[in-house]
């Protein structure tokens, strides 16, 4: 800029520009770069707020250096931004989203708290000057273990002597986020009370990436109910525990197929209900039909596998048998009652006595109707089921076990 004298110009006005253009450079140095100074490349835990961010903007002579006060104009904005994880913009995740610099040229920022994982991008950028700027990054890792909790696998209905499936557990902190290599012991809790370490397979295990570590019960020889208790090896705090029924090995009984069922006023209604069962001659096999003599010892039993719409109501055990004398085509019916006896009945369903009573239906259950020998010849049809309080009755409909007895 050359300024030369005008005739029409007065000295005042050349005074003014004068100072002016000696103002303006002063204050005017061309803005080179934005750099970082601190703070760069932490790693936090999550729900935890990020260190101080520090940016310094440079000149074009690579001023101000440190501790270093300058003519650069603190009017100078910086603009942040933020990036996520999943490479999206996030725009309230830092402590300060738009700043002045001081009189060293810096400026800073925090990543607030955040519960995600993973990798955050923190971009400095001069506001009327994109392309001048400077990039971080935080990683955000999984907080302290806080939760363990069941994942699958739970509530299984074992056999005696049968080993469990695999029973999950998963290990996060307090966000939810999944926690690997960390050491997980295991112990059993038996029906008396009394805890422990062995029948588990493993005894102990580090989670996955997934947060996930399993264990599975081994064959146990009492009936009842068992605890699987997992536990974090450096504090009893983070816990969780998993039961599993150990129930009486079933016998092998032929299948009856499907059941039937009618309620209360006598009409048929759906079911899923399935029956299996048979008579053991002289401690065979079971067999859903059998000859044999009056010196025959049997066994009459049955399994009932419950409507799935009925389990853990409460209902009544109910049996009757079919009884046909040889060469008779007289049919009669006898109901097993609360003794173990069987009685004739006249073949109304509000005068059918129970054998058991107020049973919590489980899944399935063993009917045991009798055992020894019989006392006359003929022929013999079993059906077994349950009646709910309501009146619906569920039996071996499509199948009956069938017996015919000679001398």
């Amino acid at each position: 800029m050359f300024i030369t004298r005008n005739a029409n110009w007065n000295w005042h006005q050349l005074i003014y520009v004068v100072g002016f253009y000696l103002l303006y450079s002063l204050n005017s140095s061309v803005l080179a770069a934005v750099t970082l100074v601190t703070g760069g490349s932490q790693e936090i835990s999550a729900g935890t707020a990020s260190n101080d961010i520090i940016f310094k903007v440079l000149d074009d002579t690579g001023n101000p250096d440190t501790g270093t006060t300058t003519n650069l104009n603190t009017q100078i904005k910086v603009k942040f931004s933020l990036v996520g994880p999943s490479s999206e913009t996030i725009t309230n995740g830092l402590s300060t989203m738009l700043a002045n610099i001081d009189h060293s040229g810096q400026v800073s920022t925090r990543l607030n708290a955040t519960p995600e994982i993973g990798i955050y991008t923190i971009t400095a950028s001069l506001i009327n000057d994109s392309t001048q700027f400077a990039s971080t990054y935080v990683i955000v890792v999984a907080g302290p273990p806080a939760s363990l909790v069941e994942s699958s696998g739970g509530k299984q209905i074992l056999k005696v002597g049968v080993a469990s499936e695999p029973i999950t557990f998963r290990l996060t902190d307090a966000f939810g986020n999944s926690l690997a290599d960390y050491l997980i012991n295991f112990t059993l809790k038996l029906p008396t009370g009394e805890v422990i370490g062995s029948n588990l397979s493993p005894p102990q295990d580090k989670t996955d990436t997934q947060g996930q570590v399993s264990t599975q019960v081994e064959g146990l020889t009492e009936e009842g109910e068992y605890t699987v208790v997992a536990q974090w090896s450096a504090d009893a705090k983070v816990v969780n525990t998993s039961t599993v029924q150990v129930k009486p090995q079933m016998p092998d009984f032929p299948s009856l197929g499907f059941g039937g069922a009618f309620d209360a006023t006598g009409f048929s209604v759906d079911t899923d209900a399935v029956f299996y069962g048979g008579i053991a001659t002289n401690e065979g096999n079971f067999e859903p039909e059998v000859v044999l003599t009056l010196e025959d010892t049997l066994a009459i039993e049955g399994v009932i596998k419950t409507d799935s719409n009925h389990l853990g109501q409460t209902a009544d055990i109910v049996v009757v048998a079919g009884y046909l004398l040889p060469n008779s085509t007289n049919e009669l019916y006898y109901m097993l009652d609360n003794m173990g006896n069987y009685q004739r009945w006249n073949g109304k369903i509000h005068e059918l006595e129970s054998f058991k009573s107020a049973i919590k239906l489980p899944e399935e259950m063993v009917v045991k109707m009798y055992s020894g020998k019989l006392v006359a010849e003929g022929s013999l049809r079993i059906y077994f089921g349950y009646r709910l309080p309501e009146g619906t009755v569920v039996f071996n409909e499509k199948q009956t076990i069938n017996a015919v007895i000679e001398k």
